[in-house]
């Protein structure tokens, strides 16, 4: 990339407004049933199941329906066990190695590394528009000195 002028600029996730290439998220609740439900038909029933096995989880969902405020870090929207805007899974060993290889190891919403961004940029943004003229992005100092080293190898 030499001979061209970057400028690499930090936005913080919640404040990028503008979805980027090197980062996509599903950011509404139907679009993760949707995805969750191209993995197996009955995961949110499994998920609930898992709440109930765990009595942790059971005695909050309990206090939460009763309408205490005990537990600020959790909330119980229309029978959804949330914490952080996010789906609580119970200590089921199995179902959640199954919900982090859908979401971390596929290619519907995985975490790609630096060297499979830089590929993707190349396939994808590259090949069409060339290379522009800046990146917003809302992933570390590490990763982005890790995409750059991988996108320069492969130009």
């Amino acid at each position: 990339m030499l001979g061209y002028d970057y400028k690499f600029q930090y936005i913080k996730g919640i404040n990028n407004s503008v979805a980027d290439v090197l980062s996509r998220t599903l950011e509404s609740e139907s679009l993760l049933n949707l995805a969750v439900s191209t993995m197996s038909t009955n995961v949110m029933n499994r998920v609930a199941a898992s709440w109930h096995i765990d009595e942790k989880l059971a005695m909050i969902i309990k206090e939460l329906e009763s309408g205490s405020s005990k537990h600020a870090k959790y909330n119980w929207i229309e029978g959804i066990l949330k914490s952080k805007e996010k789906v609580v899974v119970g200590h089921d060993l199995v179902l959640r190695k199954e919900l982090m290889y859908f979401f971390h190891g596929s290619v519907v919403e995985g975490h790609y590394g630096a060297k499979d961004v830089a590929q993707i940029f190349l396939l994808n943004i590259f090949k069409l528009h060339g290379l522009p003229n800046g990146i917003i992005r809302d992933k570390d100092k590490v990763f982005m000195s890790l995409f750059c080293r991988e996108l320069l190898g492969k130009l």
